[in-house]
């Protein structure tokens, strides 16, 4: 934003607080104005110390250059699993799940997203590497298979898809 008193730019993020008000719909939004404003932020600072436009065109240039030297990643997969968990069990399930296999992931979370209801996140560097560890999970399904309640889906609701977006 502009402060008319000092006759300079100041960068001021939106912040949850914002998002939380109302002020935006989703977290995601915010996300999308914070870069926003600090895009404007950035140009007006670089059009006011003399850089205009042609400085701050550069930076795309230079960003294109170094993402067509990257090395090309395979795109990681993940897979979620939800399960209800029967009353009483909570603790010896969150015990067996943090002492159980990783099964070759490269990073494993157990949330708990109600009283008695958990998901499971893992991130795999392939399908194939989640594909090729899934006899194990299914024998770790089987430790816990007594502590889970059946649901329409079974004793767990499982998904997993392509990674197609991963923050810092």
């Amino acid at each position: 934003m502009f402060d008319e008193t000092k006759k300079e730019w100041k960068y001021v993020q939106p912040s949850m607080s914002d998002w939380k008000s109302g002020k935006f719909e989703s977290p995601l939004e915010l996300k999308l104005v914070q870069k926003k404003t600090l895009e404007l932020w950035l140009n007006a600072k670089l059009k006011q110390e003399g850089g205009g436009a042609k400085a701050a065109a550069v930076k795309p240039e230079k960003k294109a250059a170094k993402a067509a030297a990257a090395p090309t990643a395979m795109p990681k997969h993940s897979n979620i699993v939800r399960c209800l968990v029967k009353p009483g069990y909570e603790k010896a399930f969150e015990e067996l799940c943090a002492t159980g296999s990783s099964f070759g992931q490269e990073k494993f979370f157990l949330v708990k997203t109600g009283e008695r209801e958990y998901v499971s996140v893992g991130l795999w560097d392939s399908e194939k590497t989640m594909v090729d560890a899934r006899p194990e999970m299914i024998k770790f399904l089987d430790k816990m298979r007594e502590m889970l309640e059946e649901t329409a889906t079974g004793v767990t609701d499982p998904r997993s898809g392509t990674v197609v977006s991963e923050g810092p």
